[in-house]
């Protein structure tokens, strides 16, 4: 049973981590790629009104895109996570002890689902549209798409709603911006 343990344990941190790297791999990509085009010496006219328009564009449905995909990703590392745990639970030959584990890790991660999806409610209504929460034994990752760069009002604020409503401590919230 302790090796069950120890595959359902170590599962989960390669999700995080994986999200993790997904997440800084993601926020760090500047977009920086040359595009090619078919027809090599081809000429094209070029409205810079509309391709500053379209490049705004791109770059709101890319961020968009990212904390949608980050979401995506953090629901299926929970979903399988949650699976493993479940087969503990169903097993017969998994011991009481292993099954009272399991099933505490599924209560915290269903109540960790809850306030994120609490607090990203919150902060949709104090005006952040876009937002992921992440929350882990008491450790919670806020990332917050943004127009500007977040105040020192804003990082409280968002520290508050997390507080309130993630039972995590102030010095345990990383909260990152995502900028237009």
């Amino acid at each position: 049973m302790e090796k069950n343990r120890k595959y359902i344990v170590l599962t989960i941190l390669v999700g995080m981590v994986a999200i993790a790297g997904y997440l800084n791999w993601s926020y760090n990509d500047t977009g920086n790629t040359a595009q090619v085009s078919e027809n090599i010496g081809e000429a094209t006219m070029v409205d810079s009104k509309k391709t500053e328009e379209k490049k705004e564009t791109n770059k709101e449905d890319k961020d968009i895109l990212l904390l949608s995909e980050a979401k995506s990703a953090k629901d299926k590392g929970r979903s399988k996570a949650m699976e493993l745990l479940n087969n503990v639970l169903e097993n017969e030959k998994s011991d009481s002890n292993a099954k009272e584990n399991a099933l505490s890790e599924l209560t915290a991660m269903a109540n960790n689902m809850e306030a994120e999806g609490v607090i990203e409610g919150i902060l949709k209504t104090k005006g952040y549209e876009k937002s992921v929460v992440f929350i882990t034994d008491k450790v919670a990752t806020v990332a917050v798409k943004t127009d500007k760069p977040l105040t020192g009002t804003d990082v409280a604020k968002i520290q508050d709603i997390v507080k309130s409503n993630g039972s995590v401590s102030g010095e345990k919230i990383t909260i990152t911006e995502v900028k237009d």
